[in-house]
């Protein structure tokens, strides 16, 4: 490695760079920078002509390093190894992301990504199913500049939800985003501020690991005794292998 191709990503993992954090140490040749979430710093990344490092970090305390040739191939080789449930920062971004309300998080661990990806690790998706109302605010979001990183697309999905003493079945749009796991947070207060999240359940976004298929997927949700209907069901299309980053 040579020092003019010394760089650092804007974002890795959960965390985003820290504004003014790079540093150059002459003395050691060393390239440093830091990234935060939900303002603590939880990554400190160092790049030098010979190697390159990443050193985990949650309230003040390492929770591991990883040291390889280039800074990509650490990254790979540390969270290979990482489970998401037994990793404090995964349950802080969790809490971060319950906390917004109407949001139905799946929880997910490291085998639930077949690949991971650099800088961001993990990918999620996020898929809104839109009453006939929202659907105007969705389709310019997806020519809107600053969604262009999620990938937003408005899909054909349907729903079905099963009440007391009858079925109703009906054909919907659904607003579906890819996100780094960084940019969950911030995309979500967007389209809830942009009003194309529902306030009831039904028409919550549903955020997860993200998959790349062709084939379609079902999920079910329960109701709670708050709700006249027992059971909802939603059927959609995961994202598409073509959308896979590369």
């Amino acid at each position: 490695m040579t020092i003019s191709n010394i760089s650092f990503p804007k974002y890795l993992g959960y965390g985003v760079q820290e504004e003014d954090s790079y540093q150059f140490n002459p003395e050691t040749g060393v390239h440093s920078c830091r990234y935060h979430f939900n303002g603590m710093t939880i990554i400190e990344a160092e790049i030098s002509e010979q190697k390159a490092s990443i050193r985990e970090i949650y309230n003040g305390a390492v929770r591991g390093t990883r040291t390889e040739e280039t800074l990509e191939n650490a990254v790979y080789k540390y969270y290979a190894k990482q489970e998401c449930l037994t990793n404090p920062i995964y349950f802080a971004w969790v809490k971060q992301i319950i906390d917004l309300g109407n949001v139905y998080l799946e929880m997910f661990n490291r085998s639930d990504f077949p690949y991971l990806f650099y800088p961001t690790v993990y990918y999620t998706t996020i898929h809104i199913p839109l009453k006939p109302e929202k659907e105007i605010i969705a389709r310019k979001i997806v020519t809107d500049y600053d969604y262009n990183l999620f990938q937003p697309w408005v899909q054909q999905g349907v729903m079905e939800t099963e009440y007391l003493d009858l079925k109703d079945v009906q054909k919907i749009c659904i607003l579906s985003l890819i996100s780094p796991v960084a940019f969950v947070h911030y995309v979500l207060k967007k389209l809830i501020h942009a009003g194309v999240i529902g306030e009831e359940i039904r028409y919550r976004a549903i955020v997860g690991a993200a998959e790349f298929s062709n084939s379609s997927r079902r999920k079910m949700f329960t109701g709670n005794e708050h709700e006249r209907w027992k059971t909802y069901s939603l059927e959609y299309q995961p994202m598409r292998p073509s959308m896979m980053p590369d």
